[in-house]
């Protein structure tokens, strides 16, 4: 007989063998490390004679590499609310986030989002250094809008967390004068 007629897994400190580890009834066994950790499985035949190694001569090994959670910071507005015309800062700090494109994004909740240019729930990626980032957009909004970071780590992760800019009318002044606009000393004017 050729087969193997036990399996064991060892993360290189423990050994699994679960009674319904066998050659002949086992396909999976699932395992939750908290960190990277790499598993080696040995076969071992009806004569004691154990292998690591595949058909191929590969090594049986399997890699989970556990990947820290995404963290916000911090996301804030340089003001919550601003007049029309006016500009705004959004500012981040986040951790672990991907280092790719979709690590770090902007979405516009709001049915206009003027720095955005695929409008409402686009997804806009930001830039910056791994592990943390650090940044910011200026802009000015036309409406008021809730906008929305999404930091997703490595693993695909994501956590979200949100600021709104409310926009107000600026007040209009039809007129500032002096009247009259000369006097002599000592007399007074209306303003």
């Amino acid at each position: 007989e050729t087969g193997a007629v036990s399996l064991s897994i060892s993360d290189g400190t423990t050994t699994l063998t679960p009674s319904t580890l066998t050659a002949a009834s086992y396909n999976s066994i699932t395992v939750s490390p908290t960190v990277t950790t790499t598993y080696t499985l040995t076969a071992t035949d009806v004569h004691g004679v154990t292998t690591t190694k595949d058909v191929n001569n590969n090594p049986l090994t399997a890699t989970v590499t556990v990947v820290n959670p995404p963290v916000i910071n911090s996301f804030i507005a340089s003001a919550s609310t601003i007049s029309q015309g006016g500009s705004v800062t959004l500012s981040w700090d986040v951790s672990n986030a991907a280092a790719t494109p979709s690590g770090i994004t902007i979405a516009c909740l709001s049915n206009s989002c003027s720095f955005l240019t695929g409008g409402e729930g686009t997804a806009v990626p930001v830039s910056g250094d791994v592990p943390v980032r650090v940044g910011s957009v200026t802009f000015s909004p036309s409406v008021t809008s809730k906008y929305q970071l999404v930091v997703t780590n490595d693993a695909g992760t994501s956590i979200t967390m949100e600021v709104t800019v409310t926009i107000v009318t600026a007040p209009n002044i039809d007129s500032f004068k002096a009247t009259p606009s000369s006097i002599g000393t000592g007399t007074s004017t209306t303003l």
